[in-house]
């Protein structure tokens, strides 16, 4: 055997490498088998589970759908509501006034009887000089047991809920109408000027109003511009007008100082088209008014107007606000930043030198220095501060004006409206 050996020794080595190999290889493949062992093991397990879950009644992905309709038919009944009250934040009211009116039992035909209702006022109060006349006409059709002034007594009732502060005075049937959307008839001009003169006398009881805000953008004479065309708009304008009054004296603010409705005066009688900006069926009438209050009371405001959509169904955007100090404040403020040196004591004591003694005369010459000695000491501070980011120096923060006095804010206001709200 070792004669083999040495005689073939290349041989065995070639052999002996060879079944370490071969042995490497096996050792590997039997590796590999375990691997695809347990693939196999694994992959039937998800078959199982796969299969398991395509027999079980009914599937998961089915169980998902009814959850996801039920929400579809959420947010679908949700745009709904929000498109059916848009622009119209006396609607549940009006609903009240119309159920008292026509004495409905069920509440599930008042669509169809609404429809009814304003088809017959539009085909009976005409918009010309007889429709005083009319209008009383058609109160008298329907005032059968004296349910017109129940209805208009329900219809406030429910405004009163949620505008506390509105005035109808003696117009709230009429008011009544115009949430149903129907358009305020008035029969001739001086109508419409004691509405609006009345108007003004209330919104006037709510805040105080300054000179450049009396007139709210309006010719104070209505004969010399409006027409009865016209009157719709301005019974619109006032309406959003006296809301934002209503809500300036929630949030305490002490005067409107202007008022300004952009495109909001037609260049001729009956030329509503003018005064809206559209976006398709989204109307917007655009304000813009100076208000004086603290900061607070402007904060205050600004948040009433957001928070309108949420209960009154009225959509504000604030387009943009702008603060001023008022000019005491404002003065005041700058003395704060930038302090007035008081007038030196060396001048003083050469003015009034003559009189004084070598006493007096080294007394202020001492305090002079110590005044001066101060005085480098407070720039010196204030010059190192200023090269400080702003946030670490000392008044970083503070209030410098209308913190508790007075200042005033420029709001830029568009309210939201519908093709139909604006031509009511």
């Amino acid at each position: 055997m070792n004669r083999f050996v040495k005689k073939n020794q290349m041989l065995v080595t070639v052999l002996a490498v060879a079944a370490v190999i071969v042995f490497a290889l096996l050792i590997y493949s039997g590796y590999l088998i375990f691997e695809v062992s347990v693939a196999n093991s694994k992959t039937e397990e998800f078959a199982d589970s796969i299969r398991m879950l395509r027999r079980s009644k009914p599937a998961p992905v089915k169980e998902n759908r009814a959850p996801i309709q039920e929400d579809a038919k959420t947010y679908r009944q949700g745009v709904e509501n929000f498109f059916a009250y848009f622009d119209r934040p006396y609607q549940h009211a009006a609903d009240r006034f119309l159920i008292t009116l026509l004495n409905l039992k069920d509440e599930a035909k008042l669509p169809e009887e609404r429809d009814k209702f304003i088809a017959d006022y539009r085909h009976s109060v005409r918009s010309d000089s007889n429709a005083n006349t009319d209008f009383t006409d058609f109160r008298d059709k329907y005032n059968q047991e004296g349910r017109w002034k129940e209805a208009t007594e329900e219809f406030k009732k429910a405004v009163l809920e949620v505008f506390p502060d509105v005035e109808f005075g003696n117009d709230a049937d009429r008011f009544a109408l115009v949430a149903l959307g129907l358009p305020y008839r008035l029969p001739n001009v001086d109508m419409m000027q004691r509405y609006y003169d009345n108007s003004r006398e209330r919104f006037g009881r709510l805040v105080k109003i300054q000179v450049g805000a009396q007139n709210f953008g309006f010719d104070p004479v209505f004969q010399r511009k409006y027409n009865e065309d016209d009157f719709p708009l301005i019974v619109y304008h006032l309406d959003i007008i006296g809301d934002m009054m209503r809500r300036m004296k929630q949030a305490q603010i002490s005067s409107l100082n202007v008022f300004a409705i952009d495109k909001g005066i037609p260049s001729a009688p009956g030329r509503l088209e003018e005064c809206l900006q559209s976006r398709g069926n989204v109307r917007m009438v655009r304000y813009v008014f100076e208000v004086s209050g603290t900061l607070n009371s402007i904060r205050a405001f600004a948040e009433k107007l957001i928070s309108a959509a949420e209960k009154e169904r009225r959509f504000y955007v604030i387009k943009s606000l702008n603060l001023y100090a008022n000019d005491t404040d404002y003065q005041k403020a700058r003395e704060q930043i930038n302090p007035q040196t008081s007038q030196s004591a060396e001048a003083a004591s050469q003015s009034e030198a003559p009189r004084r003694s070598r006493r007096e005369m080294r007394r202020l010459e001492n305090q002079r220095k110590a005044e001066e000695k101060k005085q480098h000491e407070e720039d010196a501070a204030r010059e190192a501060e200023l090269k400080l980011p702003i946030h670490q120096r000392r008044d970083y923060g503070r209030i410098l004006f209308g913190g508790n006095g007075e200042c005033r804010a420029i709001f830029d206001v568009e309210y939201l409206t519908t093709r139909d709200g604006v031509n009511r």
